[in-house]
């Protein structure tokens, strides 16, 4: 059964042969360490820990449309402030893995509702041309 068989059976309460494991990836320094305790280097994650890759085959533009500009607040030699296209702010490291540190959020009150409903509006844009093709 493919991961898309899989898939599909479970959302219509179809049988199944296992659950589904999807396998995100992991950071440069946990690969690193893996490789280290002995994850062999030629075998892809997903083979190895016999999961699923993840995968976006569709690529639909599920974000705020349009973005927020990036804009950079504060930079130092380790880590960078920005706006982020969701127009939140957040540390990022430069040199380390991480969750960003969210420092301030888009959407803080009833008064930015209307700019922020706005930007969750469908668009074409938003949709591939070849969408047919990419969900049959």
């Amino acid at each position: 059964m493919t991961t898309r068989e899989l898939w599909l059976n479970i959302m219509h309460y179809k049988e199944f042969d296992r659950m589904p494991v999807i396998h995100w990836g992991g950071w440069g320094e946990t690969r690193k360490c893996w490789i280290e305790e002995g994850i062999p280097e030629d075998i892809p994650e997903h083979e190895y820990f016999n999961a699923s890759p993840l995968q976006y085959p569709v690529n639909v533009d599920v974000y705020l449309h349009p973005k927020f500009k990036e804009e950079t607040i504060e930079e130092t030699d380790e880590y960078i402030i920005l706006r982020q296209q969701d127009g939140v702010i957040a540390q990022h490291w430069k040199n380390k893995s991480s969750i960003p540190h969210y420092i301030d959020f888009t959407l803080k009150d009833a008064g930015e509702w209307d700019d922020y409903k706005r930007r969750l509006q469908p668009d074409p844009i938003r949709v591939p041309v070849d969408l047919e093709e990419k969900i049959t």
